[in-house]
């Protein structure tokens, strides 16, 4: 293509004006007002980076950090000893000696705890109720069954 050669001319919108009471034809500039879009320029560059001042390296997240101070050692006085335990095991003894105590919201969570922890020795955990029936409870269930035989056999011949 030569450099003289003629660009098409700009296609305008055109909208319908209701200014001053009439109706009439107007042409719509808002595209002749707009810049173009070049392409590519929301996508990033070569080694580029959004968050230059991120999170630096070796910086301990907030489970580390948790992880850290529950695992030091601390000492724990029972029956007139004294022995190192971590501060997760520390927390976890005064907790049951609050329930022993008579708190409640202690003993709700030591019950809670000793299920998620110990599933296995839950008497109750997902075990069915053992199915123990006398002859008189026999008796009854098959009344009951004849009783809806025959409630069928009737409904079925009429």
């Amino acid at each position: 293509m030569s450099s003289n050669a003629k660009k098409s001319p700009v296609r305008t919108r055109q909208r319908i004006s209701n200014a001053g009471g009439a109706q009439r034809l107007v042409a719509d500039n808002d595209d002749a007002q707009r810049k173009k879009r070049k392409p590519n320029s929301g996508s990033m560059k070569k080694g580029e980076t959004r968050n230059p001042n991120g999170r630096p390296k070796g910086a301990k997240g907030t489970k580390a950090m948790i992880k850290k101070l529950l695992s030091e050692m601390t000492s724990v006085r029972e029956g007139g000893r004294s022995r190192k335990v971590t501060l997760y095991h520390a927390l976890l003894l005064k907790e049951v000696q609050m329930a022993f105590d008579g708190d409640w919201r202690a003993r709700k969570t030591i019950i809670e705890l000793g299920r998620w922890a110990l599933p296995e020795e839950n008497p109750l955990a997902g075990k069915p109720a053992a199915a123990v029936s006398s002859a008189a409870d026999d008796a009854i269930l098959s009344w009951f069954e004849d009783e809806l035989r025959a409630g069928l056999g009737a409904d079925n011949a009429e």
